[in-house]
């Protein structure tokens, strides 16, 4: 964590923490993005000899990936049906009704 010291005895706890946080952020976020790239260029280089179906995954998987996966219930997979539905006809009322395409 690179911080001059007179900013550093600028800051309040807050401020140093809000830092903080900021930094170990961009520093997993740069982190995570090599590895993924690093798993797209394996992936590129292996597709050609590999079987058909093979996926990203399959070559390494990540454990942060597996927090993004969110199962949904039929309910709530409804639900954002049919506001994507409400979405796309309001648009189309908004261009028939301006004229535009």
């Amino acid at each position: 964590m690179e911080i001059r010291l007179s900013d550093f005895y600028e800051m309040t706890p807050k401020e140093f923490f809000l830092y903080r946080e900021g930094f170990i952020g961009k520093r997993d976020a740069d982190a995570k993005f090599t590895l993924v790239t690093t798993r797209k260029l394996m992936f590129a280089s292996i597709m050609p000899h590999a079987r058909r179906g093979l996926k990203e995954t399959d070559i390494m998987e990540f454990a942060w990936e597996n927090d993004l996966i969110e199962t949904l219930t039929e309910e709530e997979i409804n639900e954002q049906r049919k506001e994507v539905q409400q979405s796309i006809e309001f648009w189309k009322n908004y261009d028939l009704n301006n004229n535009r395409c």
